[in-house]
């Protein structure tokens, strides 16, 4: 399952986009998704620093003056625009390379200081979590193809999807996690073994456990 890159430029403040890419700028710098041999950053950090630093100087005359805004301060918005979005399409090359697994994609797209856009309603997921009669536990259920084992993970951090936590593996197609803290939002993912086959972590699936 492949990530896409959500920057949401449009509609972004000056100042935002100035705070937005020091950040991802810092993120990035000496990230080790990214600053492998053979792997270069294009745009460099360094442009994508001048960029801010331009667009930042700009905002600050546009303010001075009252003007709000000004020809300078929409030209280094554009050069900063592109920059980062060029940057996005390489974070997001990077992060759907065929020699990562799915359940890093996403990491690998937060690591960089950038958010994920949201799956769209036509992706289906081949499992569900659903909460039970019991408090606090959830049944993760997923379409079983032929033979083999299932794989079962679950995180609390919805947003970055660190920390995942495995449950024990099946031969059945579902399983019941315990434990859960009730009111809380959990993230969920699947996989299937099947002899001879490789399959990838399937998810996040998202629940709050009742």
């Amino acid at each position: 399952m492949k990530v896409k890159v959500n920057l949401s430029l449009n509609g972004k403040s000056d100042a935002q986009e100035i705070i937005d890419g020091k950040q991802i700028v810092l993120k990035m710098t000496g990230n080790a998704n990214f600053n492998q041999v053979g792997n270069l950053i294009n745009p460099t950090l360094a442009a994508i620093t001048t960029a801010i630093n331009d667009l930042e100087t700009a905002l600050a005359a546009a303010q001075k003056t009252g003007t709000g805004t000004t020809q300078i301060l929409h030209q280094k918005r554009h050069v900063y625009d592109t920059l980062v979005t060029k940057l996005s399409h390489y974070v997001e090359d990077t992060a759907n390379d065929p020699t990562i697994t799915d359940d890093k994609r996403e990491l690998i797209v937060v690591s960089a200081g950038m958010l994920v856009k949201a799956q769209t309603a036509h992706q289906k997921h081949h499992f569900e979590a659903r909460n039970t009669k019991l408090s606090g536990t959830v049944r993760l259920i997923a379409e079983g193809i032929g033979r083999g084992a299932h794989e079962w993970q679950y995180t609390a951090d919805v947003t970055g999807l660190t920390n995942r936590i495995a449950v024990d593996s099946t031969t059945t197609a579902h399983t019941d996690v315990h434990s859960l803290v009730s009111g809380t939002k959990y993230a969920f993912f699947h996989k299937q073994i099947v002899a001879g086959t490789t399959s990838d972590w399937e998810g996040p699936v998202f629940l709050i456990v009742t």
